[in-house]
């Protein structure tokens, strides 16, 4: 990918491999969903990265600006589109912990072997909290095809329609992702 891509260019670039993995997914497992996600790194927040869940590719083409936003702006366009923000690894050196009444969930598993993640800090920060917990391989790079890791989402109910975290989150718990954050604010107060 080339330094000087567009915006929409470095999207369809982006999402190439969703795309590959949904469609060997159909072709093989039928029964398994490929959820749609993405993890950003703000230009103001160099260390720290996110994950946001439901996205699509409209979302992604009506937010070139997402990258130059600040923590807040980023979590309430997320959120005024209906989306999960996470952030992802907040305890491994050099991560700032962001303000967790901004954010849906954090990684409470990443796979990474050359990195400390603290994983079992993150699971204690998201009780804690009442956040909800992802887990993620962090298969980024070329040397992570020589070390495979085993990461996911599993619900025993099944997935979500249409490969969506909010709709799989709003179906299985019978909540809208909006209520969801406002639920788990309120059992803080």
């Amino acid at each position: 990918m080339s330094p000087d891509a567009t915006w929409d260019e470095k999207i369809d670039f982006f999402l190439t491999g969703y795309q590959a993995a949904a469609e060997e997914a159909a072709r093989i497992a039928p029964d398994f969903t490929v959820l749609f996600g993405l993890e950003l790194r703000l230009d103001i927040h160099d260390d720290t990265d996110f994950l946001i869940y439901g996205a699509d590719d409209a979302f992604l083409r009506a937010h070139p600006d997402i990258l130059q936003m600040s923590f807040d702006q980023m979590a309430d366009c997320v959120h005024e589109a209906g989306l999960l923000l996470v952030q992802a690894h907040p305890f491994r050196k050099k991560m700032l912990v962001m303000d967790w009444n901004l954010l849906d969930g954090i990684e409470v598993f990443n796979g990474n072997p050359n990195h400390e993640s603290n994983n079992p800090i993150a699971d204690a920060w998201a009780e804690r909290h009442h956040l909800l917990k992802t887990s993620g391989s962090d298969y980024h790079e070329e040397w992570a095809k020589t070390k495979p890791r085993l990461s996911g989402l599993y619900h025993p109910g099944g997935r979500g329609e249409n490969g969506s975290l909010p709709l799989f989150v709003q179906s299985r718990m019978g909540i809208s992702c909006q209520d969801l954050r406002l639920s788990c604010k309120e059992l803080l107060i």
